[in-house]
């Protein structure tokens, strides 16, 4: 039987459960709630979902516990929820499991990244940076562009597998430069290679690259978000810099399993909103280079379909020039 339809199915069943006339949002939650991630622990991302866990817990008066189910660019972690069938589960994630693994002809997924889930809501904006070796002397965006042009095929970058993997080169392409991607499978090589100028461009969280900017290893050139951040709030933003190919605003959020009923859906939606305005919830997330930002259920799934819309046209003009 189907993923999507044992979902639904389970959903359903638990509702004969409740007793005649009572929502099902109302009586939610009646059992320990588990949030999948795809992130491992110790990560920021693992770190976000157990802050809000800790906070829907108290709200929900029941115990919220986090599970990592790292790997697979996500699939696992997706594949995790599409299999639960306690009514009590929800997924903690980057959209890129519903954004660019469907663009990878090699990603067999196991479900239907725009129908197979429910967007509940974003939880927060993740600061995303730029860094060069400090060893290169390049202080800014443009510096490494005119530095790139002028020798052409010796410079090589690398950053978090996803919606980079599609950003980054055509930024590339339309900035006449010739870099070859690096792969790793952990960051830890990858630092140690940006530090002795192995690695020549490198983009990730800013939290994550921070450590090695305030040692002076490598600059910080500029941020991808539409805004500045406040961990370095003199470091222009890649439009600031004049390049608006290279502007990506990462996002964590919330997701349900399809057949999430809508009035639990919003009411999940509502308490992740409720806790996120809470006083200093949002200064939990600052030594992480994020951002707090709840919002309604057809605005993070807006969110979610604009970057899949966006990575989509972006691969199909990187495959109609491979095509040439």
């Amino acid at each position: 039987m189907h993923l999507n339809l044992l979902a639904t199915l389970a959903f359903s069943a638990t509702m004969f459960l409740l007793p005649s006339g009572v929502s099902w949002a109302e009586e939610w939650p009646r059992q320990t709630v588990r949030i999948i991630t795809n992130f491992p622990p110790g990560t920021g991302g693992d770190f976000a979902a157990r802050v809000f866990g800790e906070s829907l817990g108290k709200r929900w008066n029941q115990p919220v516990i986090v599970e990592n189910r790292a790997g697979a660019d996500g699939v696992i972690a997706v594949s995790a929820l599409m299999n639960a069938t306690d009514g009590h589960t929800l997924l903690f994630a980057n959209p890129g499991p519903f954004t660019s693994n469907p663009l990878d002809p090699e990603k067999h997924l196991p479900y239907d990244p725009a129908r197979d889930v429910t967007p509940i809501s974003s939880a927060v904006d993740v600061s995303v940076a730029i860094v060069a070796p400090a060893s290169l002397e390049v202080r800014t965006l443009a510096d490494f562009v005119r530095l790139s042009r002028s020798q052409p095929g010796k410079f090589n970058w690398a950053g978090t597998p996803g919606a980079l993997d599609y950003i980054m080169p055509n930024f590339f392409h339309r900035a006449g430069l010739a870099l070859t991607q690096v792969s790793y499978r952990d960051i830890a090589p990858a630092m140690q290679d940006l530090s002795q100028a192995r690695l020549h461009l490198y983009i990730s969280a800013l939290a994550t690259l921070l450590p090695i900017v305030q040692a002076k290893s490598a600059h910080l050139l500029a941020v991808t978000n539409s805004a500045r951040t406040p961990m370095a709030p003199d470091t222009p933003t890649a439009v600031d810099a004049g390049f608006g190919d290279l502007e990506y605003n990462a996002m964590l959020g919330f997701f349900g399993q399809r057949g999430l009923p809508d009035d639990l859906r919003d009411r999940i939606s509502a308490d992740v909103r409720a806790v996120a305005a809470e006083p200093a919830f949002g200064a939990r997330f600052a030594t992480y280079g994020m951002i707090v930002h709840a919002s309604t259920p057809a605005g993070f799934a807006e969110a979610v379909a604009g970057e899949r819309a966006r990575l989509a046209q972006i691969a199909r003009t990187i495959s109609a020039r491979s095509a040439r």
